[in-house]
């Protein structure tokens, strides 16, 4: 008896998926039980570039607000065991990225500049009316790392502090795998789930956002530290090289080199970046 040969699209898809999902390392989530996560209050706010923005808050409603920005792919609820057990002194604000989440649209936004320009309204929800106490400070991880930078450039007089972690800033350290531009393919599309397409289009993108950002980083003014792990494979440790010499006249400039750590600071060294918060304050 002959075995049926696989569809096509089957082939396609078998092909891609892993590549793209590879390419597209998401976080390993949060330990929280799903009910747990539930119970984290969210809120729908408007933000710009036509965005209504979804976002999970907790802590101490007079504490120093902090926005927290994800990476690619991932979600608000990336950062739920960080809310449902705050740091005391701290108001978080953890938002789902256009593209990701409850935000709206649904649809990608691959330039880092619109995405920082959408999320901007936020800095001025965040420290008032219970939503913490003073200018917040906003912490990037990965791809939110040069949203993040972007904001403080954007808005110096807004961001308090700017905490960068694993953050992806060398344009020349970013490569595309052969097999993702084929994901933009109409007859491919459907074959992949949403969520990692939209992480495909914002990395595909990346590198030429990067390029754009890296003459405007010497203007940095927001304090500032960098944390990244010297075992990241996904962000290169190289990438703090870059930093340094874009930010070599920052007078308020520190670095929290994680030795063996790798890529997935929020979950595997959150001690490390809440002492991030805590040592950008005091810059």
């Amino acid at each position: 008896m002959r075995t049926p040969s696989p569809s096509p699209a089957l082939v396609v898809l078998a092909t891609l998926l892993p590549a793209i999902t590879a390419a597209c390392s998401g976080p390993p989530g949060p330990k929280s039980a799903p009910e747990r996560i539930a119970s984290i209050p969210r809120s729908a706010l408007p933000g710009g570039k036509g965005t209504t923005l979804s976002v999970l808050t907790a802590g101490d409603p007079q504490g120093r607000p902090v926005l927290l920005v994800h990476g690619t792919p991932g979600s608000a609820k990336g950062w739920a065991d960080w809310l449902l057990d705050p740091p005391p002194g701290f108001f978080f604000c953890a938002v789902d990225r256009p593209g990701y989440g409850d935000t709206a649209p649904q649809a990608a936004m691959t330039d880092i500049a619109d995405q920082a320009a959408a999320l901007a309204p936020l800095l001025d929800r965040l420290g008032r009316d219970g939503w913490g106490s003073g200018r917040p400070l906003v912490l990037g991880h990965s791809l939110g790392g040069p949203i993040a930078v972007l904001l403080a450039l954007d808005w110096p007089e807004r961001v308090g502090g700017l905490v960068v972690a694993a953050g992806s800033l060398d344009p020349a350290l970013e490569e595309v795998h052969w097999v993702q531009p084929i994901a933009r393919h109409p007859l491919v599309r459907w074959l992949v789930p949403d969520r990692l397409l939209t992480a495909n289009e914002e990395l595909l993108d990346l590198k030429a956002g990067l390029q754009r950002l890296a003459p405007r980083l010497p203007g940095l003014i927001t304090p500032t530290v960098i944390v990244h792990g010297t075992l990241d494979d996904l962000v290169p440790f190289a990438n703090v090289a870059y930093m340094r010499r874009a930010w070599e006249r920052h007078s308020r400039l520190a670095l929290r080199a994680l030795d063996g750590v790798n890529h997935f600071l929020p979950w595997n060294s959150a001690g490390d970046l809440v002492a991030a918060l805590r040592q950008v304050l005091a810059l």
